[in-house]
């Protein structure tokens, strides 16, 4: 769909949930929300439509407060403890100092909303402004309780400092990017870094884009506490069950 398309179909823009797992537990222990629309040939993903530079601002802004707003409510029904990951745009969001971000959850808590079920989902390395001032928004974010996760690591054009000065809750790792734009011999060195840098700053990993067993097991081997990806779920419109993986992921975990 063009851009005219989604922006006069906002009600058929819906939030898909991907479960997220615990090393741990071997339970759900949160969603990522990802954003689709209802079109006449069945359900599309609205990631080209946020990710094309010529979509203006305002627009890319008002679907994602949409589809944030679906996604808070039906948390806000959610009786368990579960994690709420949203992604954001810091390059957007920074445009009024986050304000818009921060009144949205505030409004979610009033109605009862347990704030520190929210993970606000970042990436280091698209943030074109002040790194300083992403830093003090990540603060106050940090403040109402919210976690920050930010995505992508090692990605693209990632730097630890950067990504140390947000002082992150969780480090994403997308093992099918990250092996893509590295060399063989500093896949390893990478991932050892990143690992160094979760345990200086107090922050977990969480490896996503996992599609197979191996995949699953390089990752449990460098021991990620989480993991996402369509070998565990694919995204879906209902919020699974946390424990409806548990006995699977339990056997896969004794193998490895």
């Amino acid at each position: 769909m063009n851009t005219l398309e989604v922006m006069t179909n906002l009600n058929k823009v819906i939030p898909y949930f991907q479960a997220i797992f615990s090393a741990d537990s071997h339970t759900i222990i949160g969603y990522e929300v990802l954003a689709r629309i209802e079109t006449d040939d069945g359900i599309e993903s609205l990631g080209p439509f946020f990710h094309d530079p010529t979509i203006p601002m305002e627009f890319s802004l008002e679907v994602d407060a949409f589809i944030h707003e679906k996604a808070l409510e039906v948390i806000l029904n959610k009786k368990e403890d579960v994690l709420l990951f949203l992604n954001v745009n810091a390059n957007y969001v920074m445009i009024d100092n986050g304000e818009g971000l921060l009144t949205r959850l505030l409004t979610f808590r009033e109605r009862g909303l347990m704030l520190s079920k929210i993970v606000i989902e970042l990436t280091e390395h698209n943030v074109n402004g002040d790194m300083l001032m992403v830093a003090t928004l990540c603060q106050k974010i940090k403040a109402l309780g919210v976690k920050i996760a930010i995505d992508d690591v090692g990605v693209g054009a990632s730097n630890l400092d950067r990504i140390g000065m947000l002082e992150p809750d969780i480090l994403k790792v997308d093992i099918h990017a990250l092996k893509s734009n590295q060399q063989t011999t500093s896949y390893d060195g990478v991932l050892y870094s990143l690992s160094l840098l979760a345990r200086k700053i107090g922050a977990e990993l969480l490896f996503e884009g996992i599609e197979n067993s191996d995949q699953f097991y390089y990752s449990w081997s460098r021991n990620a506490r989480y993991y996402q990806g369509y070998f565990f779920s694919k995204p879906q419109g209902i919020l699974i069950e946390k424990t409806s993986l548990k006995n699977d992921l339990r056997k896969i975990s004794i193998i490895l």
